[in-house]
């Protein structure tokens, strides 16, 4: 009777063990899940300083959908005065086969993640989305950088590294452009309020709606946008015609380009402030 009670109190038998390592596992688990809360309400409440903050300093001339739709096509004329130019240069860049796997990483990212990114927006908001998508156009010139510097046809490492940069870059680009189309709906719908607004819905008001303030504030951004071409293009004329490959310096004024784009990202407003 001795031998078998202490048999039976052996840790071996004893459920202590298996409590101890349910409850750790829990813990782990909670704590993960209040880190990602945590992080999420820490982005949240940075945005609503930077909110609060440009509530105060704005000047009013400034607070117009006309002028936040030109700062939103600066923030892509940045963005893409780098982009395009290493995508039209990607073969030569990357040499035609990783160029084509690069390629191929972006538009198979953006296809599927397209699905997700305006429930991402609606979680986040269109500023905290395109900041994040802008960062993700980064990867990109910064994989090729590093291409540039270290890596070559035969170095596996750096051509694993562009395709990710590529399909990083396609998950970005889904979240700003959602973003974009929503934020130039919402300026025109904030328009034509104001214009009701300043009009008293009399007889003086347009009547036009919001597609025809859509109209006006798309053809501003599509017209700042597409400057980031000409752009582009005197850049190639300059640096692509003597290295057809670039240069470090023309990586780095790309990364400077984005990182300004980032930037122009947090002073857009919301169509509530204006």
């Amino acid at each position: 009777y001795y031998m078998r009670s202490r048999n039976r109190s052996t840790p071996h038998s004893s459920p202590l063990p298996h409590i101890v390592t349910k409850s750790c596992s829990y813990n782990r688990k909670h704590s993960k899940h209040q880190s990602s809360l945590s992080l999420s309400s820490n982005i949240t409440n940075m945005f609503a300083a930077i909110d609060k903050y440009l509530a105060k300093n704005t000047p009013l001339w400034y607070r117009t959908p006309v002028v936040q739709t030109s700062a939103l096509g600066l923030v892509f004329f940045w963005v893409f005065a780098a982009y395009t130019t290493v995508q039209f240069y990607s073969s030569s860049i990357y040499g035609s086969e990783l160029a084509a796997d690069c390629v191929s990483a972006v538009y198979l990212t953006f296809t599927v993640t397209c699905l997700v990114a305006p429930g991402i927006i609606n979680k986040f908001g269109c500023r905290v989305a395109m900041f994040t998508g802008v960062i993700c156009y980064g990867n990109l010139v910064l994989a090729s950088l590093i291409y540039f510097e270290y890596g070559g046809e035969g170095v596996r490492w750096a051509r694993r590294l562009v395709v990710a940069g590529g399909a990083v870059l396609g998950i970005g680009a889904s979240a700003l452009w959602t973003a974009q189309g929503r934020l130039i709906l919402q300026y025109a719908a904030r328009a034509e309020e104001l214009e009701h607004i300043k009009n008293q819905l009399d007889s003086k008001s347009s009547g036009n709606g919001t597609k025809g303030k859509a109209g006006t504030l798309m053809s501003i951004f599509w017209a700042i946008f597409q400057c980031s071409s000409l752009v582009g293009g005197s850049i190639s004329f300059i640096y692509y015609n003597k290295k057809p490959e670039g240069s470090t310096s023309l990586y780095i004024l790309f990364l400077g380009f984005i990182f300004i784009g980032a930037i122009f990202t947090q002073f857009l407003l919301p169509p509530s402030m204006l």
